[in-house]
């Protein structure tokens, strides 16, 4: 009873193609966060910023480090910690930039 070892592989992973196209996705967030230097968003800026380093940090541990494709627990652990570590002080900047534009 011999098996063939190209019958008994799994893919883990993606296509060259995927990992390019999400590469590209990755460079063109950067480059939107780059442009939060150049123009003024007021008191979106910190927001922006923040929702964008999420969404690369999801994107990078998803597919670069294969968590997409193991047990969802494992890619919901990572992301689930830095939103509670994270979100408090977005919390109280948002509303302490929003009260002072208020007040400005």
């Amino acid at each position: 009873m011999t098996t063939n070892a190209a019958e008994t592989k799994q893919e883990h992973g993606m296509s060259d193609a995927g990992y390019i196209r999400i590469a590209i996705i990755l460079a063109a967030i950067t480059a939107l966060e780059v442009s939060t230097y150049y123009v003024d968003f007021g008191v979106l800026f910190l927001p922006a910023l923040l929702i964008m380093m999420v969404i690369k940090f999801v994107m990078v541990v998803s597919y670069f480090m294969h968590l997409k494709f193991d047990n969802k627990i494992f890619s919901f652990t990572p992301a689930s910690f830095w939103q509670l570590v994270f979100m408090p002080l977005f919390l109280r900047h948002l509303s302490s930039s929003f009260n002072n534009y208020l007040t400005a």
